[in-house]
């Protein structure tokens, strides 16, 4: 019966018919991609613990500062030279701009550092050896500093970094930017200020990034 039932389906429909199966015994929808997982402050210092016994430590634990404060993608992070992150004089910019090739999209962007972040962030300079402002920031340990990491690359650390720290449902390079739009809105920020932050150019993709908690629910019923 099954194998009539494949003949008449014809040969391009074969993996439709093996899906609409599938969908029938589980009783949901085949999911082709998950959202990355949103980190709780407990896990995020689980993470951090972790680099402390890592081989490049003050990198990686900057790596994933810069992720969960800034919302910077694995892309832009990955791109950053020294002289996008350092003014002339040695102090940390509180403002990162990204041309367009460094970006997502065809538009360049701005990204806003804050006290803490830069503090985190001139202490990495500070224990890094830099040639030139033209060095990428974030170093691999290849010789050439003005390879550094690609996009991949980058996603593949921040992938096995959160597997070995023992958080591997759902983690991923784009874990930080969902943490923190989430956060800025758990604490009552305009949606449009966390569109600015992600640099989303729609609102409805902003609002793909959140992830409802109950201290969400808590903070909107006690509004009413």
């Amino acid at each position: 019966m099954h194998n009539e039932k494949m003949k008449k389906v014809g040969k391009n429909n074969v993996r439709k018919y093996a899906y609409d199966i599938a969908k029938h015994w589980l009783g949901k929808e085949k999911t082709m991609s998950h959202q990355a997982k949103v980190f709780t402050d407990e896990e995020v210092e689980r993470v951090l613990k972790f680099t402390e016994n890592t081989k490049h430590c003050l990198r990686n634990r900057t790596l994933v500062l810069t992720s969960f404060q800034s919302g910077m993608r694995a892309k832009e992070l990955a791109s950053l030279r020294y002289k996008d992150v350092v003014n002339s004089d040695g102090t940390i910019k509180s403002e990162i701009r990204l041309s367009a090739e460094q970006t997502k999209g065809s538009d360049s962007r701005t990204v806003y550092i804050s006290t803490k972040l830069q503090q985190d962030l001139l202490h990495y300079v500070k224990g890094t050896h830099f040639r030139s402002v033209e060095d990428k920031f974030f170093q691999t340990q290849k010789s050439n500093s003005k390879v550094g990491f690609t996009p991949n690359t980058l996603c593949q650390f921040f992938h096995y970094l959160y597997k070995q720290a023992g958080i591997e449902e759902g983690a991923s390079s784009h874990s930080g930017r969902r943490t923190l739009a989430t956060k800025l809105c758990e604490r009552g920020t305009n949606l449009r200020l966390v569109m600015e932050v992600l640099g989303h150019k729609n609102l409805s993709t902003t609002q793909k990034y959140l992830s409802v908690n109950v201290n969400m629910l808590k903070q909107a019923i006690e509004l009413v």
